[in-house]
C-alpha cells in the first residue's frame, strides 16, 4: 500500500520558506520600529527649536530698560568690547521722503571713574563720529535700552553650565562662545551659543545678583547629544529718525524703535532625504512697550 506524506527534500523546503517569511516579517517590524523611533528624533528636536523660538519671543516682549546707579550694563561686564547696531531714517528737508541708512556696528565703550562717595561709575561712549562728522548726544533714558540688551563674544568656562554629565565632558575645555543678555521681566536672562564642535544654545535665567534661577539647552539630538544648530545670532537693532523739525533749526535724533534679528541654521536630523538638508530660521521681535520717541530724543 502506498504511503503519503512529505519527502526529506519537500520538508526542507518547507521549512526554508518559512524561514524567508519569518525573516521578512521580523525585518518589516524591526525597520517600522527604527523608523518610529527616528520620527520621535526629529520631532523632539523640533520641539526644541521650537521651545527656543518661543523662549526668545517671551523673553523679548518683556524686555526693560536697565538702569542702575553705576551705570553698569545687564551683562555685568563693561570692559569687554562690544558693538551696537544703529539704522536711521534721515530726512534732509521736512518733505523729503525718508532714507534708511544703515550704519556699520558701532563700538560702545565704558569708561570708569570714581564720585564723592567712593563708588565706580561707568560713563558709556559712542564712534559715531565717522558717519555723522559732528558730536551725537544721545539722553540717558536711550543708555538703558543699551544697557538692556547686549551681544558679547568671550571665552568661558563652561564646565559648569549644565548637570548632564555627557554635556559636562565636552564643555570640560575653556570655549570661545557667542552670548546675548537681556533685562527681562525683572531677571537677567542669557542666551549662550556653543560653536563648533558643540553647536547648541543654552538660556540662563538669573537674578541681578548672579544667583542661577534655571537653565535649559536647546538644539541637541536627544539620543547622541550631537548639536544640530551650525549657526546662531540675535542682533539688536536701534531705529532712529534723524530729521530737522523746522527750517534753521537743529537736526533731531529721535528714538522710534528697537526690534531683535534672529538667525539661525538648523542642521537637519536625517542621513538622507529632505531632512538631511540644513535649513534657516529667521524672525524679528518688536516689543511694543519700548517703542516710540517719548523715551528718547538727541539734539545735535
Amino acid at each position: 500500500m502506498k504511503q503519503s506524506g512529505f519527502t526529506l527534500i519537500e520538508a526542507i523546503f518547507s521549512v526554508l520558506i518559512s524561514a524567508l517569511v519569518i525573516t521578512g516579517i521580523f525585518t518589516y517590524f524591526a525597520n517600522s520600529l527604527r523608523n518610529v523611533e527616528k520620527s520621535e528624533e526629529d520631532l523632539l528636536s523640533i520641539k526644541q527649536i521650537q521651545n527656543l523660538v518661543t523662549d526668545l519671543r517671551h523673553d523679548v516682549n518683556h524686555l526693560e530698560p536697565f538702569k542702575t546707579s553705576t551705570g553698569i550694563p545687564i551683562d555685568g561686564y563693561p570692559k569687554f568690547e562690544r558693538f551696537h547696531t544703529y539704522r536711521i531714517k534721515a530726512f534732509n528737508t521736512v518733505s523729503e521722503e525718508a532714507k534708511i541708512l544703515e550704519i556699520n556696528p558701532t563700538k560702545v565703550s565704558y569708561n570708569s571713574s570714581i564720585d564723592q562717595t567712593g563708588k565706580v561709575q561707568w560713563n558709556k561712549s559712542r564712534k559715531l563720529d565717522n558717519f555723522f562728522r559732528i558730536p551725537v548726544k544721545f539722553s540717558d533714558q536711550w543708555d538703558v535700552f543699551e544697557n538692556a540688551a547686549v551681544n558679547l563674544s568671550r571665552t568661558v568656562d563652561c564646565s559648569k553650565d549644565f548637570d548632564n554629565p555627557i554635556l559636562v565632558q565636552k564643555l570640560e575645555a575653556p570655549l570661545a562662545v557667542n552670548e546675548f543678555y537681556l533685562f527681562s521681566n525683572g531677571e537677567k536672562i542669557l542666551y549662550r551659543y556653543y560653536p563648533s564642535p558643540h553647536y547648541f544654545v543654552g538660556r540662563f535665567r538669573l537674578t541681578l545678583n548672579d544667583e542661577l534661577i534655571d537653565a535649559k539647552h536647546y538644539g541637541l539630538n536627544p539620543k547622541t547629544q550631537e548639536g544640530l544648530i551650525r549657526s546662531f545670532e540675535i542682533l539688536p537693532m536701534f531705529d532712529h529718525i534723524y530729521f530737522q523739525e523746522t527750517v534753521n533749526e537743529p537736526y533731531e535724533l529721535h528714538f522710534q524703535k528697537l526690534f531683535i534679528k534672529v538667525a539661525l541654521l538648523v542642521q537637519g536630523n536625517s542621513d538622507r532625504g529632505p531632512k538631511s538638508k540644513p535649513y534657516v530660521v529667521n524672525f524679528n521681535v518688536t516689543n511694543p512697550q519700548l517703542n516710540g520717541d517719548k523715551y528718547h530724543k538727541g539734539i545735535f
